[in-house]
């Protein structure tokens, strides 16, 4: 499945422009080809082979909807390492050049942020715990939960919870295109709204050389009869290269390479 292609990267089709698929549908009689059971195995098949991931590298394409409003495109460099859990993001729109670090049980717990324009020349280099106001602005999640290896955890402990036969449908899409990279589409859909389900529709994408999710999408419940489900989140890890010896200097603020202090 060719899908059209624009900036920053293949663009996926929306849900409401998305075909039906015939067959896809999960039932309770146990049909011979379960998509539930496919799509929590195919998603243990990530964590096991995350396993063997110690650092990588990529381009962080991210919207958020907040307060209700979908934001523009976020373009960030990101590298990331699993032990200790390490996340370095350098914007390259919009904020061209603000950098944040994070590393787990350093820094006092805290994310550096080096931000840009007056921003810069009021504060510098901020150490801003992750859960403040000001480390969440604009963000639906803390930089803590940040990476691949988080979705899949977090990933795996929803389906577990919330896929049902009775209240989720299922489909499973061979061949769909992410940056020019074929990929497994799995949508996970909860047709009617319950207390216990986050998102109405939940799309992953599964790289088919990598074996690793790199695009995520998350859709709540239709205002209205008629009216496509409005996207809540989109991540996007595109030019993704696996273990390629980051090191501490790749998270220190102290980097050469990087702006932190810098006026």
């Amino acid at each position: 499945m060719r899908l059209a292609s624009t900036d920053p990267f293949d663009r996926v089709p929306p849900a409401s422009e998305q075909p039906p698929v015939a067959g896809a549908t999960a039932s309770p009689d146990g049909a011979e080809a379960d998509p539930i059971s496919t799509a929590k195995a195919r998603l243990a098949a990530c964590r096991s082979r995350f396993q063997s991931v110690r650092d990588y590298t990529c381009t962080f394409i991210k919207r958020e909807r907040i307060d209700g409003r979908l934001s523009s495109y976020e373009v960030m460099t990101m590298k990331a390492r699993t032990g200790p859990q390490s996340v370095y993001f350098k914007f390259r729109r919009p904020n061209a050049g603000r950098e944040a670090i994070y590393v787990h049980g350093r820094n006092g717990g805290k994310a550096i942020v080096h931000d840009v324009g007056i921003g810069r020349l009021v504060a510098g280099s901020l150490h801003l715990d992750p859960d403040s106001r000001r480390a969440m602005d604009g963000n639906r999640h803390p930089i803590t939960e940040a990476g691949i290896g988080f979705m899949i955890d977090t990933l795996l402990e929803g389906w577990h919870r919330e896929m049902n036969p009775l209240d989720t449908v299922v489909t499973i899409r061979e061949g769909v295109l992410v940056n020019k990279r074929p990929s497994t589409m799995i949508i996970c859909n909860h047709p009617q709204r319950s207390p216990h389900f986050v998102f109405h529709e939940v799309r992953l994408y599964i790289d088919s050389e990598l074996g690793l999710p790199t695009r995520f999408e998350a859709y709540d419940w239709p205002r209205g009869s008629g009216e496509a489900p409005p996207l809540v989140e989109e991540y996007t890890y595109t030019d993704l290269r696996l273990n390629v010896g980051l090191t501490d200097h790749d998270f220190s603020p102290s980097n050469k390479a990087y702006s932190f202090g810098r006026f």
